[in-house]
């Protein structure tokens, strides 16, 4: 990056605004790692940040993500970074913070350690790793950390010689009266296209048997590599584990299906570690978050700092499995033991096996047998600990061990001590490449999906109806299915393989049989078009055998691909039994009347994946309204959500307030919905014929349910709790009605 000209506002490549001024860089607003673009820079890292968004949840990432910025100014620079925010964001910032550096304030482990282990004792370990740079008497705290600079809206902060207004809520003016210099900087944080992480990868990927795909092996600082995360692949099923930020994306690059994925492992919370939790939780399906109590309640305490929703809406859109430390867990037919790693907060490693293999991993940790045992030795930590901290499971077929700076990190001459057995099955991660001294016997994981590590572990027995099971269970009126019609699809479900560039189906044939994909890609054609790529757990075929009607498109095997097939009578008998003939029908009526092209004019249903979408569609009741006509029970749980597709709609709030709402609108008391609680909310009348389609109460709580960041983002959309959403002219996109 060239040196910038005085006061000229420059765009950094992950977002953020930068300008120079007498006082030193300043930046305002900062997306994730945008400390990776400045360190690269001729400048520097900016002394001053100043924050206006602080999220933003069409990408599901935060726009005040000040930790490494906060660490690289006191750790490397040795003096405080300056903040300017509001009062409100100050507190939400010193939450962040808090958690991220200094942990929990309060908490209580015992009920989290299996009898006979020994318990981390935080409160005599952390001191560790909180002792003061410089000031060796003392533990370090906030405010040797951040200076805050409090600008509220109308107000303005200075420093030295440069002023930092805010005049109204679109804009700060900066003007440097050492130079004279003025600029105007937008407060809403305009964040660049995402740059490619891989290739795009031409060929199906495999998923092993028992293995892992690392999704990077960097840390917070490393401006070449991704954060560390990875995909642990147990039974062909994949649990992600620290995802980095933007995983969804970097998944789709390498050909890996979203929905192989269900399930997340959360080591800890800082923001290298959690940033994409957060963003998988808000952007997929339901997740399973499986960590301890005292790690969830810190990252729920950082989602509600960095959103401004209370932490009780993150509970009700995840699925919390709590671990004990030494207790086993299975998980996708592995059996996982947790242990407390030795970190500045509550961060957990574990072990893991399968089919007759076993993997372990660090987490982030201290590993250093002579520094533990001085310290043991010194009393600051006890002998019990010492001991569990040292008996790390070296001997297993897979080791993932972390390295960086002594002593929140590994240092790297302690895994360079290790014996040529246990090196020659230890990749490292959170480092660089540069970090590894040559002829260490050391090496960085291998990146990506074509890099994955594969072991040769055996297969669970019945491995084949259990990932037929899991496949059924991916559609969504299948999800509840009772076991004797899991039994009974296992009698009449049979496997079918295609090479790529087969034929599965052909438009114009009757329908005779309905296909989930279990692996590889298909390509959906009208005529000689290719229209869409569909992969692991989507289908097709319903429509042609339930209407009747024959094959609207032909499908391709794009890769090698394996496909559940199902006949045409025992797939009608199924949805019949299942009460999802009508809803499928629904679907499939509603498409040829365009309601793909109505979600496309709302921001947030705009965004939903095909599968989400088409649960949606299956939802909708079209009603045709008259001019004065009411829509029924218009904000009340029962009635759930309206979608406006023709004609004008005036809604009517409590306390007499109306607002028009057209094409696109969708109308609904999300809390009260969700919530199952009758509220005032608001009513809604046709000023014109009206074509508007509902969602009921009961299957729109089912739908935000399972698509939980939806929910949120609607709540957002809305204006948050306890207020109406803006209403710009009807044919414009409109914003949520939220009670």
């Amino acid at each position: 990056m060239e040196a910038l000209p005085m006061m000229k506002p420059i765009s950094l490549p992950r977002g953020g605004m930068l300008i120079a001024t007498s006082v030193g860089l300043i930046q305002f607003g900062a997306p994730p790692e945008t400390i990776k673009d400045s360190i690269q820079s001729k400048d520097g890292v900016a002394g001053i940040f100043v924050l206006a968004d602080f999220f933003d949840y069409e990408r599901g990432i935060s726009l005040a993500e000040i930790e490494f910025p906060v660490y690289y100014s006191f750790f490397v620079r040795g003096r405080p970074l300056r903040i300017v925010c509001t009062s409100e964001q100050r507190v939400r910032v010193e939450r962040i913070i808090q958690e991220s550096l200094f942990g929990p304030e309060q908490f209580d482990v015992s009920s989290e350690i299996v009898d006979g282990r020994v318990p981390p004792e935080f409160g005599r370990e952390w001191p560790v790793f909180r002792i003061h740079p410089t000031l060796r008497n003392r533990l370090m705290v906030i405010e040797d950390l951040v200076d805050f600079l409090i600008l509220d809206d109308g107000g303005s902060v200075s420093i030295d010689a440069v002023t930092i207004e805010r005049p109204s809520g679109s804009s700060f003016l900066v003007r440097d009266g050492a130079t004279g210099d003025v600029a105007t900087i937008s407060t809403r944080l305009a964040l660049p296209p995402r740059a490619l992480a891989f290739e795009r990868r031409g060929s199906a990927f495999i998923a092993p048997a028992f293995g892992v795909t690392i999704l990077g092996s960097g840390h917070g600082f490393d401006p070449n590599g991704s954060t560390t995360g990875f995909i642990l692949w147990t039974g062909g099923f994949g649990i992600l584990v620290d995802p980095p930020v933007d995983t969804i994306a970097i998944m789709q690059e390498q050909g890996i299906p979203e929905r192989s994925v269900e399930s997340v492992i959360l080591t800890h919370c800082h923001a290298d570690h959690d940033g994409g939790v957060l963003q998988k939780c808000l952007l997929a399906d339901r997740m399973t978050i499986y960590t301890t109590p005292t790690i969830f309640k810190s990252f729920l305490r950082k989602a509600e700092a960095a959103t401004g929703h209370p932490s009780r809406n993150f509970e009700r859109i995840v699925s919390f499995h709590p671990v004990r430390i030494g207790e086993p867990i299975g998980i996708n037919g592995a059996s996982f033991r947790f242990r407390y790693s030795f970190h500045s907060i509550p961060t957990i490693g574990f072990d893991v096996r399968f089919g007759g293999k076993t993997i372990a991993y660090s987490a982030d940790t201290f590993y250093d047998e002579d520094a533990i045992r001085d310290l043991a030795r010194t009393g600051q930590i006890s002998e019990g600990r010492a001991d569990e901290l040292l008996a790390f499971p070296w001997d297993s077929d897979l080791v993932l061990h972390e390295a960086g700076i002594a002593p929140i990190h590994t240092p790297v001459a302690a895994l360079a001590k290790l014996s040529d057995d246990v090196k020659s099955r230890l990749y490292v991660v959170h480092t660089s490449p540069k970090s590894l001294p040559e002829g260490s016997g050391l090496r960085i994981a291998p990146v990506g999906a074509a890099g994955t590590l594969r072991l040769d572990a055996k297969s669970l027995p019945h491995q084949e109806s259990i990932d037929l099971l899991h496949a059924l269970r991916a559609v969504s009126y299948a999800r509840d299915l009772s076991l004797d019609w899991a039994i009974h699809l296992l009698e009449v479900a049979s496997i079918a393989r295609f090479r790529a560039g087969e034929t599965i189906v052909r438009r114009g044939d009757p329908g005779d049989r309905f296909y989930l994909i279990l692996s590889g890609w298909c390509d959906v054609r009208h005529g000689e078009v290719e229209a869409k790529q569909i992969g692991r757990y989507e289908y097709f075929g319903e429509a042609s055998i339930l209407l009747g009607t024959p094959r609207s498109a032909s499908v391709v095997a794009a890769t090698d691909a394996v496909l559940v097939s199902i006949g045409k009578d025992d797939f009608v008998q199924f949805v019949r039994s299942t009460g999802a003939e009508e809803r499928l029908r629904r679907l499939h009526e509603n498409r040829a009347l365009g309601t793909w092209a109505l979600l496309d004019h709302h921001p947030i249903l705009s965004a939903l994946n095909p599968a989400q979408r088409g649960v949606l569609q299956s939802m909708m009741i079209r009603h045709r309204l008259a001019a004065g006509e009411r829509l029924e029970d218009a904000g009340s749980p029962d009635s759930g959500g309206w979608i406006i597709q023709e004609g004008v709609v005036e809604s009517s709030a409590q306390g007499g307030s109306t607002e028009r709402f057209g094409h696109g609108s969708f109308l609904a008391d999300i809390e009260s919905v969700m919530d199952s609680r009758s509220s005032d909310g608001f009513s809604a009348t046709a000023v014109d014929p009206v074509t508007a389609y509902q969602v009921i109460g009961q299957d729109l709580r089912d739908f935000l349910s399972r698509n939980p960041g939806v929910y949120l983002r609607l709540l957002q959309a809305g204006g948050g709790e306890g207020t109406r959403g803006r209403a710009p002219e009807p044919g414009g996109v409109i914003d949520l009605v939220c009670d």
